[in-house]
């Protein structure tokens, strides 16, 4: 008797062992290893390439000189030709006859771009560089002579040398007013050197007439053997131009104003 309780009192010791040593192994088996490798590598890479390039290439050209057209003349022939009577200061533009002369006389040669006086108005009268005429082939320079004569006006006007009066005209002042008494007039002149404006004239300034005893009117800017000159008449803007040898152009022209235009049958 004794001794069945001693087995099984053995027993049951051994088998209290048994469990607690399954029991440790679980606990040991529920341990877990946590290892944690963090690696963060972080490249940035910027490149920022900016190239701007700016070229700014300012050139500064003078405007060529605005073609001038060659004028024509009214079929009807109902006007008077005006056109410029010039000579620069060194005699090679020479231009001494109107294009109606020119067509009317194989002898003469005009060259210049008349202007034609159907009434009162605004006209010009020009001279252009042309490679083709030798004399104007090459600029010119300063004046000599530089008159804008207007055909057949005067006489029609009745203040030329053949009107009653005009004898007793016997300075260029007293022609101008005997113009101006026959109800002519002439203002707003400017002179153009390549298309531009070098001078405007004063109204007061301003020399015109039968200045000549042809019949013709006469606007005076420059005249080296007239009046502008001899009797001091000319503006000296007129004189330093006229004298400007340093100062080329490739084209003279003369605008003006005219009024009391006698009407033409």
């Amino acid at each position: 008797m004794k001794l069945k309780k001693i087995l099984s009192m053995t027993l049951a010791l051994a088998l209290a062992c048994v469990s607690l040593t399954a029991c440790g192994s679980e606990e040991k088996s529920d341990k877990k290893e946590t290892t944690t490798t963090t690696e963060a590598t972080t490249t940035t890479e910027a490149t920022t390439t900016t190239e701007a390039t700016t070229t700014t290439e300012a050139t500064t050209t003078t405007p060529a000189a605005p073609a001038i057209e060659p004028t024509v003349a009214p079929e009807d022939g109902k006007y008077f030709d005006a056109f410029l009577m010039f000579t620069d200061s060194g005699w090679m533009w020479g231009n001494w006859d109107s294009q109606d002369t020119a067509a009317a006389d194989e002898s003469k040669t005009a060259y210049g771009y008349d202007a034609y006086i159907t009434g009162d108005g605004t006209y010009t009268v020009s001279l252009v560089a042309d490679p083709a005429v030798e004399a104007f082939a090459a600029e010119a320079f300063g004046y000599q002579v530089f008159c804008v004569d207007i055909e057949g006006l005067a006489a029609a006007a009745g203040c030329g040398f053949e009107a009653e009066g005009y004898a007793d005209c016997d300075t260029t002042a007293k022609k101008m007013q005997f113009a101006k008494d026959a109800g002519l007039s002439i203002t707003d002149v400017k002179i153009l050197h390549d298309g531009e404006v070098v001078y405007e004239y004063a109204d007061e300034d301003v020399v015109f007439g039968d200045i000549e005893g042809n019949g013709k009117l006469r606007l005076e800017i420059y005249n080296a053997y007239g009046s502008t000159v001899t009797d001091g008449l000319a503006p000296q803007e007129i004189l330093d131009l006229a004298g400007g040898d340093a100062v080329a152009y490739e084209s003279v022209q003369v605008e003006f104003t005219i009024a009391g235009v006698p009407a033409i049958e």
